[in-house]
């Protein structure tokens, strides 16, 4: 009975084994399952694998370049530069785009910019108010209040001359209106009249005419 449990027992252990076996072998990769370097260095770095991190053995020179017959001329050091650029880059466009109290030269530009784009406390993508006082860096409420009356007297007053011209233009068409307007009617129309003025005409030519032929 004994002998019958333990055989079955390693007759099961040597099913584990071999399927263990089976499956690292269909996991397990060599270079000759890609066909270019690009699938090399796709499979290696999404497995983050590296010279001391290499479990298919595709570097066998644990130089940190897989499958070298594929990937000659690959530098394992070119996408970390790549991607140090990228950083890089994206770093400087936002310093570039961002806004700091140091971008002003004083109180008035940095009004000026906090007014124009409807900046508040609750809207401050740049951070220049940074005690949530609706002030921008630091400029005294005084300022800011007297800063923003000069810009609503502004708009008020460009209004008014805008109405000013309006008017003026008004006026000025009402006046050539007046002066070019109907000449008096110092023509007659009156039927009769015209009438009378015709029976006139053709009795003075008709005269004109036995005139002639008595003489």
């Amino acid at each position: 009975m004994l002998k019958k449990i333990f055989a079955v027992s390693l007759l099961s252990l040597g099913m584990v084994a071999g399927g263990a076996s089976a499956v690292s072998a269909d996991e397990d990769k060599d270079c000759g399952d890609f066909s270019s370097g690009d699938e090399v260095m796709q499979y290696w770095n999404d497995n983050n694998f590296s010279a001391e991190n290499d479990p298919d053995r595709l570097d066998n020179d644990s130089d940190g370049q897989p499958c070298e017959n594929l990937t000659d001329g690959w530098d394992a050091s070119d996408e970390q530069d790549s991607n140090s650029e990228e950083t890089s880059e994206s770093s400087e466009s936002a310093v570039i785009n961002d806004k700091d109290c140091d971008s002003f030269e004083n109180h008035d530009e940095v009004m000026s910019f906090w007014y124009e784009n409807g900046y508040d406390e609750d809207n401050d993508p740049h951070d220049l108010d940074r005690d949530n006082d609706n002030l921008p860096c630091e400029v005294s409420q005084s300022e800011w209040d007297s800063f923003v009356a000069d810009k609503e007297d502004g708009s008020e007053s460009n209004s008014s001359d805008e109405d000013t011209s309006s008017e003026v233009d008004e006026d000025a068409s009402v006046e050539q209106g007046e002066d070019g307007g109907e000449l008096p009617d110092t023509s007659s129309n009156n039927p009769l009249m015209m009438l009378v003025g015709m029976i006139v005409s053709a009795g003075a030519g008709l005269f004109l005419i036995l005139k002639k032929q008595l003489t």
